[in-house]
This record gives C-alpha cells, structure tokens and sequence, in this order.
C-alpha cells in the first residue's frame, strides 16, 4: 500500500467517478487478489471472502462520487472491505444468537405427550 494514491490510480478514480465501468473493472482486478489475502487472515471460507469483496465495491461504486476527493484510496478501499468484514461477523453472531435462543427455549418446553401416553392418560381420566 502506498501511503498516497498514485498519479494513474488517480486517474482510473476520475474515470470512474465519470461512471467508466471498464476502469472500475481494471481497478476491481488491480485490488482483488490483495484484499482476498487480507480477508483470509480471518479465516474465511472463499465463498464467503468474494461476498464480502463484492460488498465493498458495490460501496465503492455507489460512492464513485467521492473518490476524487480521497487522498489515500488504498487506505480507503480496506477500510470499506473492513467494514463490510465486521457488518458480515455481526450478522453471523446474530444469527447464531437467534439459533442458541431457540434451542433454549425449546429445552425448556416440557416434550409433547406421544400417542401411548395420551391414551393412557384418557383411560385414567375415566
């Protein structure tokens, strides 16, 4: 990472701002293989590392108006990939929240009376 963004990449940020997908691509291709690495320092399955990338340029691409003003792209680009990287870690901790909460609850429930039982609760009952 350079600790500014280079004359060329600056460029390519210009075009992109102006809506240039192919630019957007090159610069897609440029990164991908770097941030991939950096995400599997978290352990991530493949599938779920590309999900996170393509977050993280959808973002860049939604905000394409904003990057001529940012002076360290690089800087920038892994901040967003960060970002999108903790928003994914959140919502798997609450989705295996939500699973532990009902396993829970189904534990406590008393189990429900099997046919034999019932019958046999009937007849006593008479």
């Amino acid at each position: 990472m350079t600790a500014k963004t280079s004359n060329n990449e600056r460029e390519l940020l210009l075009a992109i701002a102006d809506g240039d997908e192919k630019a957007f691509a090159q610069l897609y291709q440029q990164y991908y293989n770097q941030l991939s690495g950096f995400l599997q320092k978290f352990s991530l399955s493949e599938a779920t590392a590309k999900d996170i990338l393509q977050e993280a340029f959808l973002r860049v691409w939604l905000n394409r108006d904003k990057l001529p003003g940012i002076d360290n792209f690089s800087a920038w680009l892994y901040k967003v990939v960060s970002t999108e990287n903790l928003t994914h870690f959140r919502k798997e901790l609450r989705a295996k929240t939500k699973i532990s909460n009902y396993m829970q609850a189904m534990e406590l429930q008393e189990p429900p009376l099997q046919h034999s039982t019932s019958a046999e609760f009937r007849k006593l009952k008479h």
